[in-house]
């Protein structure tokens, strides 16, 4: 389908974002529960019932988007009056990122307005878009500008205006894309590219207006490429338009926060203003950890802890409740559910004995998106097997599907939030 506007008038472009609300899994819920728990004494941190992060996407394309455009935001919590607002507002382009946990409600309101053109993009199987001819699938968000009839410019930073209205956020700025690991699970990648100083200074300006106490370091693994330290003049620059700023959130590996005898780790929470450090552990079973192409083992996540500690035991206040930024960094560990042989006892007993540095744990359940991530040592047999909120798999019996349940079960009760995974 050729996407070519007659319109005189400017562009009507509809930004879509599905309500947490709408898309409540069990999963899901258990993630709500414990961040409920959790954000109060993780300060900068914030709950919203709709959206459990800012949609980074949406800020990005709506940035590369001409100015002269209509740019309208749509939380959608009921699919019905969604596609009834999509046939009134007669938009020119709809865009929606679409994940397993949201796919089939994109389809049905593709299907419900085919007078609409939607532009999508995302980790799940684009084929099955394929018989729709209102839709464009990407591979990329820069692929936008090849769409007939959108005027786009790519270099652009990204615009938050549409989120700009008083609530509290956590945005996102990238110093560079890709990543140098070989995670066979991943379907980040593995080219690194950085973002050149104009360009992340730009993103960090970008910010003015919005409300938000952290900022989220989109970069897949921090400190792999050479510009990190550009982190400080970040800070200084959005500390002159926002004085309630307290630092940044990073995802990086343990390796990376080893290198030179510690002292990246030490560099980022003592010069970089680094708050919270997120680390995908995912096991703490050194050998699933090489089966998955990981580049650290449990020593190395010990090592961060320790170096974290220590950190810690310099500032004031204690290991208890925070209510305030009291300097202190909080360690967050991505956990895998999901992994063939893993018992997760070993799991288990890292959180509990450092659960005193620990302020929440993120987790998901380990999946195959043919063609993107994980095919190419995981089968795509079950309708779970794609689903990173299922724990149910093909290559998993049922008495490890259990022990899984069991395991996430017992680690909530760690963290004061009781549930029961059926």
């Amino acid at each position: 389908m050729d996407f070519v506007t007659n319109r005189v008038q400017a562009l009507e472009i509809g930004f879509c974002q599905f309500s947490n609300k709408l898309l409540s899994t069990s999963n899901s819920e258990i993630s709500s529960k414990l961040y409920r728990k959790c954000y109060p004494n993780m300060p900068g941190y914030f709950f919203n019932e709709h959206l459990l992060e800012l949609p980074y996407w949406i800020n990005i394309v709506v940035g590369m988007v001409d100015d002269d455009c209509q740019k309208r935001l749509i939380i959608i919590e009921d699919v019905e009056k969604a596609i009834d607002e999509i046939r009134r507002r007669d938009f020119d382009f709809v865009f929606f990122s679409v994940m397993n946990v949201n796919e089939s409600f994109v389809l049905d309101i593709v299907r419900q307005c085919p007078r609409t053109k939607f532009l999508l993009g995302g980790y799940t199987d684009s084929t099955k878009f394929s018989d729709c001819s209102n839709v464009v699938y990407f591979s990329s968000v820069f692929d936008i500008a090849n769409v007939p009839g959108l005027p786009v410019d790519v270099t652009r930073p990204p615009d938050y205006s549409l989120f700009a209205d008083g609530t509290l956020w956590m945005p996102r700025i990238t110093l560079s894309t890709g990543c140098k690991h070989k995670c066979r699970f991943c379907a980040v990648p593995r080219v690194l590219s950085e973002i050149d100083d104009k360009g992340v200074m730009d993103q960090a300006r970008a910010l003015k207006g919005l409300n938000f106490h952290l900022i989220y370091l989109d970069d897949k693994t921090f400190g792999q490429a050479s510009n990190y330290r550009l982190l400080a003049p970040v800070f200084e620059e959005v500390k002159k338009f926002n004085p309630e700023f307290l630092g940044f959130v990073i995802q990086t590996t343990a390796t990376t926060l080893t290198m030179k005898g510690g002292r990246m780790l030490q560099e980022f929470m003592d010069e970089l203003h680094v708050k919270y450090i997120e680390v995908g552990v995912e096991t703490c079973d050194d050998d699933l950890l090489a089966e998955l192409i990981k580049p650290h083992r449990l020593k190395h996540v010990l090592e961060v802890c320790e170096g974290i500690r220590a950190f810690n035991a310099s500032k004031p206040g204690s290991s208890a409740a925070r209510t305030h930024d009291d300097g202190r960094v909080g360690f967050i560990p991505n956990i895998l559910f999901g992994i063939k042989g893993d018992t997760y006892e070993k799991t288990i007993s890292f959180i509990r004995e450092n659960r005193d540095i620990i302020s929440t744990i993120n987790f998901a359940n380990i999946s195959s998106y043919p063609g993107k991530r994980g095919d190419d040592f995981l089968p795509y047999e079950g309708p779970d097997d794609g689903d990173d909120y299922s724990f149910n798999k093909s290559w998993l019996d049922p008495e490890q599907v259990e022990r899984g349940k069991r395991a996430l079960e017992t680690i909530m009760q760690d963290f004061g939030v009781e549930v029961r995974i059926r």
